[in-house]
């Protein structure tokens, strides 16, 4: 059980770099969409739209990994670990939705002529599902037992709050490089608590 906790860690850290390398990885590809105006997930519209598709079959794998490490490692109250674990979960739902079915926008409108079919609203919805869900489960985890994940945490909130301000259109109205500073906020909390899940498990093999 414990090697098995271990090695679900480590694959999870792995998907998740590979997601986040594809996404690096796209701006080369498909210059021509403006991060400033254009979102993630249109990657996958364009060629090879496949690639963006396979980094968000990447995060889906990703973070149910770190649902399934997250119930076993012995990293706090039973109860706020079982609901975060929950809480990833359901972003795993949002996240498979968002690799399934593709977006129908460009730079956050629907194109002249076309309407949003089911399956752009399917889109729609589990990927904003997936940021509510991956936000709640950062305040959640201010509860586990991991001092360095709780400062961690609070940083990404912090973060978070940040660059919604700034590239909103409140002030920059760039909602492209506010899609994605939310985005690598949100991997780089998974990767902190990726982390306190092996530190735990560390510590349970050798008190």
């Amino acid at each position: 059980m414990k090697s098995s906790s271990t090695s679900t860690v480590r694959a999870s850290q792995v998907l998740l770099a590979v997601f986040i390398a594809i996404v690096v990885l796209e701006h080369l590809l498909q210059p021509g969409l403006s991060p400033g105006r254009h979102r993630i997930s249109e990657y996958a519209n364009g060629s090879p739209g496949w690639l963006m598709t396979s980094g968000f079959i990447a995060w889906t794998a990703a973070l149910a990994s770190a649902a399934v490490a997250t119930a076993l490692a012995p990293v706090g109250p039973i109860r706020i670990r079982q609901f975060v674990a929950a809480l990833l979960l359901l972003a795993t739902i949002g996240a498979a939705a968002t690799a399934a079915f593709k977006t129908g926008t460009s730079g956050g409108v629907v194109p002249p002529g076309h309407r949003l079919t089911t399956a752009n609203r399917i889109h729609d919805v589990g990927s904003g599902g997936l940021a509510l869900v991956l936000w709640v489960a950062v305040l959640s985890s201010l509860g586990l037992s991991d001092g360095r994940l709780r400062a961690q945490s609070a940083v990404a909130l912090a973060a978070g709050v940040v660059s919604a301000v700034v590239f909103s259109s409140w002030v920059l109205d760039l909602p492209g490089i506010n899609q994605r500073a939310l985005v690598l906020v949100a991997c780089a909390w998974q990767f902190s608590l990726l982390a306190a899940l092996g530190r735990s498990r560390r510590t349970s093999e050798h008190p």
